[in-house]
């Protein structure tokens, strides 16, 4: 009887080396863009300060924040806080810009000072993050308060997503 558990046991040594050697992380932080686990694709991210508009650039000056951007396959994650609050009156949105022509794709208005949204996008073309102070009825981003430049082929490249 003794003999069997211990066969028993040999033969299933195998079987649990093979489970622990498969690496869970993978199927974690895998994407899912049809609803199938796929291979992961590459993505990328940065993140810094979101600096005040100088005289040229939507960004520059002053730190005013800070900036998370994630891109993942055909969707892009931004988290972005700001130091201090809107003017009365006006609400701070959050803008990717292409100057290369592309429309830019507003992000969304900051909420108490935060902004963190998931969005769909073709493909990555974005080379600045604009922060924007307007009245309520606008949709623009002409009047920065701040920003940040992207890189449209970041140093910043994982496998996994976060």
């Amino acid at each position: 009887m003794k003999q069997q558990k211990f066969l028993a046991l040999f033969a299933m040594a195998p079987l649990l080396a093979f489970a622990l050697s498969a690496n869970p992380e993978n199927f974690a932080y895998g994407y899912q863009q049809s609803g199938l686990n796929e291979e992961t694709k590459e993505t990328f991210f940065f993140r810094g300060q979101l600096t005040q508009a100088t005289e040229n650039n939507p960004y520059g000056g002053d730190s005013v924040g800070d900036y998370f951007v994630q891109v993942n396959v055909n969707e892009v994650k931004v988290i972005a806080n700001l130091d201090s609050s809107q003017s009365d009156g006006k609400v701070v949105e959050a803008w990717l810009v292409d100057y290369g022509g592309k429309p830019a794709i507003n992000l969304g208005t900051y909420e108490d000072n935060e902004l963190s949204i998931s969005i769909p996008i073709n493909e990555w073309i974005y080379e600045v993050i604009v922060i924007s102070e307007v009245s309520e009825n606008s949709n623009s981003f002409e009047n920065p308060v701040g920003g940040a430049a992207l890189e449209k082929a970041p140093k910043h490249k994982s496998d996994k997503s976060f």
